[in-house]
């Protein structure tokens, strides 16, 4: 991923907006992958260039990423998983019972990369269904697919 100052022109198309920008009453959030449309309002706007992420042809999308990540940590029928948003996934309990986590297994995928995060709550309270349990979050906008 390349992280800077960029030009808003055609070569922005699809780059991720670091910085939320307020154009003409409209609001363009940060994490907004950017339209052409976008670029040409923003650039009726007066704005030139952009602090932007360019994902790279080896980069996975935040969501995208985190949303794997959640799927290949729960491989358990009493937890589900939320819808990813802004790079993170919340994990909830779907069923009553004790969460028992191994620590080791939280402290080893957070070793994996620091732009991958799994925090959970504390080991063996009882949970409810619908309870959150844990979240999944990718810090950048984007991680290496290695």
């Amino acid at each position: 991923m390349k992280f800077g100052v960029f030009p808003l022109d055609n070569s922005a198309e699809g780059a991720v907006l670091v910085h939320s920008l307020r154009a003409n009453g409209h609001t363009f959030r940060k994490g907004r992958k950017l339209l052409p449309d976008d670029i040409s309002k923003l650039n009726a706007a007066g704005y030139n260039e952009a602090t932007l992420a360019l994902l790279e042809a080896n980069d996975v999308p935040e969501d995208s990423a985190a949303q794997r990540i959640a799927k290949a940590v729960v491989a358990d029928q009493s937890i589900t998983l939320g819808t990813a948003g802004t790079g993170r996934v919340n994990v909830y309990a779907a069923a009553h019972g004790l969460f028992v986590v191994p620590r080791e297994h939280v402290d080893h995928v957070n070793a994996i990369d620091e732009a991958v995060t799994l925090s959970t709550i504390p080991p063996y309270p009882s949970v409810d269904p619908g309870q959150l349990i844990a979240t999944v979050k990718i810090i950048p906008f984007a991680v290496s697919e290695s």
